[in-house]
């Protein structure tokens, strides 16, 4: 069967370096800032919203080879393609792959964030589970393919993957179960267990760079988070509107105020 990472062309432009295992609302973002901060290349969720079909669209693809059996998986090849312009990746759904990854590019780096695990079942109740269950957010993707749709449908799958779209005791238990595996697997001097409040110290000993000025990065807290969502929420609104007219502002007009409902 033809997938469609077979029609990419892409090619790997600089080695991979390092591999972030750490799963998403672990400071995935500030490591992100730090990382580019240092001079990485990164491949993080915000870096493909410039093309979330096309991205997430092949992440998708992806997850569906690798972890569901509906398709060749995914090797270094397809990850030359997917990732060539990276020398860092982190973030879901890239953290899941980190077995892959790792086998892909067995002389990269491997940096766990890390938290604790009711710290991150609280966060994710705050943040990216109430988003990606929220009526309106569903009615949203069957409307826009060109956003909505191809982040939303990855991050269902890539708790599909997780904990089988179970976000209670299934989803706790992934989580432990990931970073213990993580731990067990890696060697001990190309892993680097990295906490929100380490600073630039550990990360910079670990990858041999020298410490910056100023403070580490932190950002992207839970109000942070659903501030953007809305944010990007009313642009999604406002484009769908321009290209559906009339016909679209009903279901906008129920969905946006849902939102304001559930916020």
């Amino acid at each position: 069967m033809s997938r469609l990472i077979d029609k990419e062309h892409n090619k790997r432009q600089r080695p991979m370096k390092i591999i972030v295992a750490g799963l998403c609302r672990t400071g995935t973002m500030s490591m992100n800032i730090a990382l580019r901060e240092l001079g990485y290349i990164t491949c993080h969720l915000t870096e493909q919203m410039d093309d979330p079909k096309r991205y997430f669209t092949l992440w998708t693809e992806a997850m569906n080879c690798n972890f569901l059996n509906k398709g060749r998986p995914y090797g270094r090849e397809e990850f030359d393609r997917l990732l060539g312009d990276y020398d860092a990746c982190l973030d879901m759904p890239c953290c899941l792959f980190w077995e892959d990854l790792h086998k892909a590019y067995p002389d990269a780096k491997i940096i766990l964030t890390n938290r604790s695990v009711d710290s991150w079942m609280g966060s994710m109740h705050k943040t990216i589970f109430p988003y990606i269950r929220s009526w309106h957010t569903q009615a949203l993707k069957l409307f826009d393919s060109q956003m909505t749709r191809p982040i939303v449908v990855m991050m269902e799958t890539s708790f599909k993957v997780l904990c089988n779209n179970d976000y209670g005791d299934r989803c706790r238990q992934a989580y432990i179960d990931h970073y213990e595996k993580v731990r067990n697997t890696i060697p001990k001097d190309q892993l680097l267990e990295y906490n929100f409040d380490d600073g630039w110290e550990p990360l910079c000993k670990f990858l041999d760079a020298p410490v910056p000025d100023g403070p580490f990065p932190k950002t992207n807290s839970a109000d942070m988070f659903n501030a953007n969502v809305e944010a990007e929420f009313w642009n999604t609104v406002c484009g769908s509107l321009k290209s559906f007219g009339i016909y679209f502002f009903p279901i906008i007009a129920i969905s946006a105020a849902a939102w304001r409902w559930a916020a």
